[in-house]
């Protein structure tokens, strides 16, 4: 404990130092652009990039907090830190955190660009992805139908139902992601009834709102 409030501590009162670090490095980066005369639209890709990442370093544990931890301790925590954003995500709804740690330590960390196709429509279902950071649009053919941002799940849906891709999502901002692979979530899934219950409730659901669509259809074709 000594060791990490000190370090906790000793980063608290280099906070101001830190700010003035940034604000120096922000003003380097626009006399460089300003000197190359930067296009504007690439400025502000890199504008956004480098406040995602200033975002990002601020809302999570600073590596060197835990840098005197065992690797093995580390890992542990880490595991631990990535269950938070799983209590959103519909298929894992009142699973126990044993089954939150087994999906969490199956987790891969993947990252997306603006404008980055993340999933594909038509292409094979092989993974599923969890939102840390940023938003995206889930889009078919040419029309935008729903926009996820933090903590929502995408790609579950081809997944656990076993079809081609029926949307592309598509980056919008800059997004830390989680990617689950088909692979291990199947395991997991049987390993944990709560998960299947979910899943054969969420098939379910959809089912019923097809089926609800197509009368609707049907009424206004009348």
């Amino acid at each position: 404990y000594g060791v990490v409030i000190g370090q906790v501590s000793a980063q608290i009162m280099s906070s101001d130092a830190r700010k003035r670090h940034i604000h120096e490095k922000l003003q380097s980066l626009a006399a460089f652009m300003k000197t190359y005369d930067i296009p504007y639209e690439l400025q502000r890709n890199i504008y956004e990039v480098y406040h995602h990442r200033i975002q990002k370093n601020t809302a999570d544990l600073d590596e060197t907090i835990l840098h005197d931890l065992p690797l093995a301790l580390q890992h542990e925590l880490q595991v631990y830190i990535n269950t938070k954003p799983l209590s959103h995500v519909n298929f894992l709804k009142d699973c126990g955190m044993d089954c939150l740690m087994e999906v969490a330590k199956a987790l891969i960390p993947a990252d997306a660009a603006p404008g980055e196709v993340i999933i594909a429509q038509g292409n094979e279902a092989k993974e599923l992805y969890i939102i840390d950071h940023g938003s995206v649009d889930v889009v078919i053919g040419d029309t935008k139908v729903a926009e996820l941002g933090k903590g929502q799940c995408i790609g579950e849906g081809a997944l656990i139902e076993n079809r081609l891709r029926n949307a592309s999502v598509i980056a919008t901002d800059y997004c830390d992601l989680f990617l689950l692979e088909k692979d291990k979530l199947w395991p997991i899934v049987n390993k944990y009834p709560q998960i299947q219950q979910n899943i054969e409730n969420i098939l379910e659901q959809r089912r019923l709102a097809t089926i609800a669509n197509e009368k609707q259809r049907g009424k206004q074709s009348a």
